[in-house]
Formats: structure tokens, C-alpha cells, sequence
């Protein structure tokens, strides 16, 4: 069974990333397009597709931070 921990300690929250060349963090994506907030999953394709109902708003891209 896989925990929310790996062998280093590390949460795993689902985020996709890798480390350039000076060191810094490149957010690539996600394992899953879901979020958990509270006890609800929350679908980005939802988000996004709520956000960009609203006329003043041309695209979006949706990114789980941590």
C-alpha cells in the first residue's frame, strides 16, 4: 500500500515537478486532476471551466501550490 510519505519523508501531494539547472523548482503538473480541500474532491477542469465562464476572463491554467 502506498503512504502519503515516501522513504525521504516527503508529503506526496500529486504535483509533477523537476529541478532546472539553477536549483529552482519547475512546476510541470499533476498526477490527478483532482484536489482534496476538506473532505471534497474538487475537479481543476471545474475551475477553470468556472473561471472562464466569467467575460472578463480570456484562459486559465490551474495549479495546486503547496
Amino acid at each position: 500500500m502506498r503512504t502519503a510519505f515516501d522513504a525521504l519523508g516527503f508529503h506526496r501531494r500529486g504535483d509533477l515537478g523537476r529541478l532546472d539547472a539553477q536549483g529552482k523548482i519547475k512546476i510541470m503538473g499533476r498526477v490527478t486532476d483532482m484536489l482534496l480541500r476538506g473532505s471534497r474532491n474538487i475537479s481543476l477542469l471545474m475551475i477553470e471551466e468556472h473561471l472562464v465562464a466569467h467575460p472578463a476572463v480570456d484562459r486559465t491554467a490551474s495549479v495546486q501550490l503547496v
